[in-house]
């Protein structure tokens, strides 16, 4: 199953955000779990709509997300630079899995960005890049995110929208990999798009890149050029009628797979994540459920043990309650005796024998 969205994915997922978002008013914002935010937002003849910003995924939502009763630090840090604001554009980074929010706030201008890779993170920065807030203090190799510091981005990548034909070559001559790995990882396409790419271009995904001649680079710079020009058109892919996966545009990989369409790639992204982020909770409520009803289990089979042995003592407590109630008149001579030390263990009172005399003054009888 799909766990994050692919830099593809973010471009496309980007310019919708683009031309929905555009003059949009940022309301409240909500830190609904750990590494999670809702963005309330406002549009003219909209209505509110919840903007989702997870550590893999961001969407415009239909699902309801409860709002905590006490915002966080980090979410009143954002509302008090953001609400009242207006969204005035919304790109990706590069060919990165980075998204940014410019907003226009009371004549100043701020950036949102919405990292989607390894545990996510979001970072407000002003106009100069500046941090002003951060949802996780990170280090890396490279850079170092922190509040007050300049926001720098990972390491520059290739850009596969941007990239022309002689370093797409220069890139695939240089890599001892097969094809479908130099893909994915050189060009930052991924997995699947790269093995779509070779599918496309009839080329066996596992030559080796550099032995590639100049008329199958070209081929396979051509299907590039194409995949990333393709026409939208949004599904959800099915498999024994679970979700498995979703794309912008149709692939030959899932040819023959079920479909479900979609008006746009947002609302594939909010059915997909979305429903699986619910379906985890409510499995981890089912969860916590059973859990407890096993302690609660265990805790009622002790209970009934120590009833059974505590019914077990009654009896011996009433028989020997019985028997020393009909033998009270020679318990009670006895004790006075001890207590005048008139008699020793061993000595007999009626049917009450002594057994044993303890420092404390209790004693120990046996009755017949």
């Amino acid at each position: 199953m799909k766990s994050q969205l692919s830099s593809i994915d973010v471009r496309v997922l980007s310019k919708e955000l683009q031309e929905g978002l555009n003059s949009t008013r940022v309301d409240k914002i909500y830190q609904i779990s750990k590494r999670e935010l809702k963005i309330k937002l406002h549009r003219a003849g909209h209505g509110s709509l919840d903007l989702i910003v997870a550590p893999t995924f961001m969407c415009l939502t239909r699902y309801s997300r409860p709002a905590p009763k006490d915002a966080s630090s980090f979410a009143m840090q954002l509302r008090k630079h953001l609400s009242g604001g207006f969204i005035r554009g919304v790109k990706q980074h590069g060919f990165d899995r980075i998204l940014e929010f410019m907003i226009e706030n009371k004549g100043r201008e701020y950036v949102l960005v919405v990292e989607l890779f390894s545990k996510g993170n979001v970072i407000l920065v002003d106009s100069d890049k500046k941090i002003i807030g951060l949802l996780d203090w990170q280090k890396w190799k490279h850079r170092k995110l922190g509040v007050g510091q300049v926001y720098e981005y990972p390491p520059e990548g290739v850009d596969a929208a941007a990239i022309d034909a002689g370093e797409f070559n220069e890139i695939l001559s240089g890599s001892e990999k097969g094809i479908a790995a130099t893909l994915a990882t050189g060009l930052g396409l991924g997995g699947l798009y790269a093995e779509e790419l070779c599918m496309n271009s009839k080329i066996d995904k596992d030559k080796i890149s550099k032995t590639l001649d100049e008329k199958e680079k070209g081929i396979l710079f051509e299907s590039l050029r194409k995949l990333l020009d393709r026409e939208l058109s949004p599904v959800v892919v099915l498999k024994d009628e679970e979700m498995t996966d979703i794309i912008p545009f149709e692939l030959e990989t899932y040819r023959g797979f079920e479909q479900k369409k979609l008006e746009s790639f947002n609302d594939a992204v909010d059915e997909y994540f979305s429903k699986q982020e619910f379906e985890e909770k409510e499995g981890k409520a089912e969860s916590g459920f059973e859990e407890k009803l096993k302690r609660l289990k265990e805790i009622e089979q002790g209970q009934r043990k120590s009833l059974d042995q505590l019914g077990g003592k009654s009896e011996e407590y009433r028989r020997v309650g019985d028997l020393i109630y009909q033998n009270l008149q020679d318990v009670d001579s006895a004790a006075g005796r001890v207590k005048k030390k008139e008699i020793t263990a061993g000595d007999r009172i009626g049917k009450v024998r002594i057994e044993s005399m303890n420092k404390d003054g209790t004693i120990s009888v046996e009755l017949e």
